[in-house]
């Protein structure tokens, strides 16, 4: 009886445990994902009805063939042709002479071999290309694009456009970055030139993307620290200047996939042409029964005639 109690008391002691355990497992998560959702840094804040002026400039990254690494290429090509025709000029009374080259070749092969494992083993050369995407400016009121001033522009569109940069903020701060080529930041993809009223201008830069946190590093001025921000900065400031374009809805038409874009139905019409249909369904049954009858008939005279 004793050893029953003292084995019931331990199966609650460990029960006692896994319920604690559970619960502090449970609000430990609560908070790491509380932490998550939390916004512990502020990059930027804007009174946005200051701004004047919005100007992004978009950065293109294209990888380049080395001219060191064509030029050894081109080298290692020579000195194979060279030692090809020396070989085929040997004689059989050099014996030792082709056995020396045979040892200049499988030398210089080796050095080849190792010059393009060092070749290979070289970092990419890339080229950056800039082009400003659009510049939009406030006059009188109104946004317009200062390529197209003509072009009417969504004005709610912007106003959108705007509040995205009202406040910044970011949950990961990285400080006293030297190496900015590391974040993709050496040269942004995506520059966002801001200027108010005052002639102030501020500007974001976004970098690269990272995969395993699904957010971009970020960079404002020349600020030494780098931030991880989501995708919203660069989805909505990373488009062409025509998206802004102001569309007329009223002006727009429901095309059908076969280009009809109206239909007019005469209520007449289609009652004289259900009529006429069952004009012609009726006398398509009498034929088809007088043809039937005239069939019969012959049949009878036939067997008449043979009996």
């Amino acid at each position: 009886m004793k050893k029953q109690k003292t084995q019931l008391i331990i199966i609650l002691v460990v029960l006692a445990v896994m319920v604690a355990s559970y619960f502090a497992l449970s609000a430990h998560n609560k908070k790491v994902v509380e932490d998550e959702a939390t916004d512990d840094y502020t990059l930027l804040t804007l009174d946005t009805t200051k701004i004047s002026e919005i100007k992004v400039t978009k950065t293109t990254k294209t990888e380049v063939t080395n001219g060191a690494d064509s030029a050894a290429e081109e080298t290692s090509a020579v000195d194979a042709g060279a030692d090809a025709s020396n070989t085929e000029d040997t004689t059989d009374d050099a014996a030792t002479e082709d056995s020396a080259d045979a040892a200049d070749a499988t030398t210089d092969s080796a050095l080849e071999d190792a010059s393009a494992e060092g070749t290979s083993a070289a970092e990419p050369v890339y080229e950056y290309s800039s082009e400003v995407a659009y510049d939009l400016v406030l006059e009188n009121g109104a946004w317009y694009l200062a390529s197209d001033k003509s072009l009417e522009v969504d004005q709610d569109s912007i106003a959108s456009l705007i509040s995205k940069v009202a406040t910044v903020t970011s949950n990961k701060e990285i400080e006293g970055v030297t190496d900015f080529a590391q974040y993709g930041l050496d040269h942004p993809s995506l520059s966002i030139e801001i200027t108010l009223n005052d002639g102030t201008k501020t500007t974001i830069y976004v970098g690269d993307y990272n995969s395993v946190s699904s957010l971009y590093y970020a960079r404002i001025g020349d600020s030494a620290n780098v931030y991880m921000i989501t995708a919203t900065l660069s989805t909505s400031f990373g488009v062409e200047g025509s998206s802004f374009e102001k569309v007329d809805s009223s002006a727009s038409t429901v095309e059908t996939s076969a280009g009809i874009t109206d239909v007019d139905i005469d209520a007449s019409a289609a009652s004289s042409a259900a009529a006429a249909q069952s004009s012609q369904n009726a006398s398509t049954k009498a034929s088809e029964g007088d043809s039937t009858s005239a069939s019969t008939d012959t049949t009878t005279e036939s067997a008449v005639v043979a009996e």
